[in-house]
């Protein structure tokens, strides 16, 4: 009875087939004798709920980093459509470079930015400097993220003590000695349509080269466009690429 009004709960005995018809009779008088003196038999099962939100709520005030990484993967990388790559790239970083931090708290980075320095010291040796620089921006991101929430880390992020390594755009364009060879490759692709995108785009960088200008200044082009869907992030909205053909 709860303010002059009758409530009704239901509760299962057991599933059927766990026990006898006497063991369930016994165990249904149990819960019908602790309703009488006043005990509500789902009493435990509430508390033990209380105290697992209580947990959850200190883990997330000071969070570990394997804490602050699982809530970054699930309620902002997969919310936001990352592709499963990024998320596989980011979890390396985590969980491979950094895995004897996955326990410790992120207030102990942040308090002590000199351990996030010298461990990226190491991985640049190790690891090398690209390898080095994307764990870093990893840990910068989830170091972010958890701040949000957890008022109590300093408000510095630990990554930004660090010293960059340099890094270099690769320059991978073809050159004249590099063509025979990119014809033998061209001719192994199967697919006609890929073949003649290559040979277009190839004679569009020419025309563009002879021309001395920029395609957009040129009003004797016409306009082409290639759509495609995008290959890095799930979900994404196709791409369109817009070239001028003569």
């Amino acid at each position: 009875m709860k303010a002059g009004k009758r409530l009704s709960v239901r509760m299962k005995v057991a599933e059927v087939g766990e026990l006898t018809t006497r063991a369930a009779r016994s165990k249904a008088k149990d819960i019908l004798g602790k309703i009488a003196n006043g005990v509500d038999p789902r009493a435990p099962a509430r508390k033990a709920e209380g105290e697992a939100a209580a947990v959850d709520l200190l883990s997330i005030a000071n969070p570990t980093l394997r804490v602050a990484w699982k809530r970054y993967r699930d309620g902002h990388m997969k919310n936001k459509g990352r592709s499963v790559g990024t998320i596989n790239n980011y979890r390396d970083h985590v969980e491979r470079l950094l895995a004897d931090w996955l326990d410790e708290p992120l207030s102990k980075l942040g308090n002590d930015p000199s351990l996030v320095t010298v461990r990226h010291e190491k991985l640049t040796k190790e690891n090398g400097a690209y390898i080095a620089n994307g764990c870093m921006r990893t840990l910068r991101a989830v170091y972010n993220h958890a701040s949000k929430v957890a008022r109590t880390l300093p408000a510095d992020n630990p990554v930004s003590a660090i010293d960059w390594n340099a890094e270099h755009r690769r320059n991978t364009a073809l050159g004249l000695s590099d063509l025979e060879e990119w014809f033998t490759q061209l001719a192994t692709l199967k697919n006609p349509i890929r073949r003649e995108l290559h040979l277009f785009m190839l004679r569009q960088a020419i025309a563009l080269k002879q021309s001395g200008r920029r395609g957009s200044n040129m009003s004797t082009f016409a306009r082409v466009s290639f759509t495609y869907p995008g290959p890095r992030v799930a979900k994404s909205k196709p791409s369109t690429y817009r070239f001028r053909t003569p």
